[in-house]
């Protein structure tokens, strides 16, 4: 009888333990979720902002003469990336720059490397 009572009280705790840590897998698992959702809010509000930092360098700099073709260039640009934010978010730009690593792995180890040397020198 006492081993019948102690088997059937080890099933039910552990059927208690599988469903905690299936519960609290799917708790964690959404929290996962909207911090992605709340990230990519950001970057995208972020990539809106930079966007229209880029419009008003447009409006701000000369628009003709020798400086006018490089102030088109670099409002363009900012304006550009800005827009790229804001439509890909963080988890496009996480995406892109994986395969970036991907196709040029030993380009991005030498740019890391050179990132991990600079940052040792600068503390």
């Amino acid at each position: 009888m006492s081993d019948t009572f102690s088997n059937k009280t080890f099933e039910r705790a552990g059927e208690a333990a599988s469903e905690f840590a299936s519960q609290t897998g799917s708790r964690v698992a959404e929290a996962a979720r909207n911090f992605g959702c709340q990230a990519d809010d950001v970057a995208a509000d972020a990539g809106r902002g930079i966007e229209k930092f880029g419009h008003r360098v447009r409006k701000s700099l000369p628009k003709s003469g020798m400086f006018g073709g490089a102030s088109r260039s670099v409002a363009k640009s900012i304006e550009q990336g800005g827009e790229y934010l804001a439509d890909s978010k963080l988890s496009g730009v996480a995406g892109d720059f994986g395969e970036l690593i991907r196709r040029y792995p030993f380009a991005s180890m030498f740019i890391g490397m050179a990132f991990v040397l600079w940052l040792a020198r600068r503390w």
